[in-house]
């Protein structure tokens, strides 16, 4: 209904609700306390104020703001649309097929910060979605799949296509991690994502980083189903958790909550 609905953290006491909608267009939006700033993401669709894909607003102000203006139709640009990470006074803004890392300060100035070159190669798109795997070599950016940042790092995961051997073979997706130094402002990509359960050995493959600690979850079910696996196939290096991972898994039932692992980032 074109509605904007505040409540308040953490008591979730609804505060108010305004039809702002009916001006622009946004699939997302994030708040930056740092700036007092709402931002509110578009993904490459036209809006009534414009081809834009950030809008931002004060929180005391009724004042729509227009940011990063786009020219480009959405499938000349990739697949996932866009992503961010929200750090304690600023955020980090990235759209698929841009290598261009936006940052959002505590000013609320926006404005273009880090280029992370993970590959140059942009997926081609046929007449038919479903020939996107045959018409692009393995290798071929996809898109990004996520965004987290600590103070010294950008970490993005980034799709790619993964087989392509066969004329009408159905391709599927790999993943490599992508970790921007933004001192050095050097790229590292890691050569091949997998997931699996080697639990202590995850820093890389998060969920989210907060705060500079990694914050990984898994549904307990899947944490017991994978229990023999982290036992027998090695050993931890960390007595400690090991001893916490055996605690925590001789009291843990399928339908229990999720399983949270914190991990400090060095």
């Amino acid at each position: 209904m074109d509605k904007q609905i505040e409540y308040q953290i953490p008591s979730l006491r609804f505060l108010r609700e305004k039809r702002i909608f009916e001006k622009f267009w946004a699939t997302d939006v994030f708040y930056l306390p740092a700036a007092g700033l709402i931002c509110y993401m578009n993904d490459y669709s036209n809006s009534p104020a414009g081809k834009y894909l950030l809008f931002t607003k004060k929180e005391d102000s009724e004042e729509i703001e227009k940011q990063l203006p786009f020219e480009e139709e959405p499938f000349c640009l990739g697949m996932s649309g866009y992503h961010y990470a929200v750090a304690s006074n600023h955020a980090s803004i990235v759209y698929d097929g841009n290598d261009t890392i936006y940052c959002v300060d505590k000013q609320g100035k926006i404005s273009p910060e880090y280029f992370v070159n993970i590959k140059n190669d942009r997926i081609v798109y046929g007449s038919r979605v479903e020939t996107v795997f045959r018409d692009n070599p393995p290798g071929r950016v996809f898109g990004i799949e996520s965004i987290n940042e600590s103070d010294k790092y950008l970490f993005l995961k980034i799709k790619v296509n993964t087989k392509n051997d066969k004329p009408l073979q159905k391709g599927h997706y790999g993943a490599y991690i992508c970790m921007y130094d933004k001192q050095s402002r050097e790229t590292i990509i890691y050569p091949h994502y997998a997931c699996n359960s080697k639990f202590d050995n995850q820093a890389v493959f998060v969920h989210r980083i907060i705060d500079n600690k990694i914050i990984d979850w898994r549904d307990a079910d899947i944490v017991l189903a994978d229990k023999n696996y982290v036992f027998t196939k090695r050993e931890f290096k960390n007595k400690t958790f090991e001893k916490q991972m055996k605690q925590l898994m001789s009291n843990l039932k399928e339908d229990d909550n999720p399983v949270l692992f914190i991990y400090n980032l060095k």
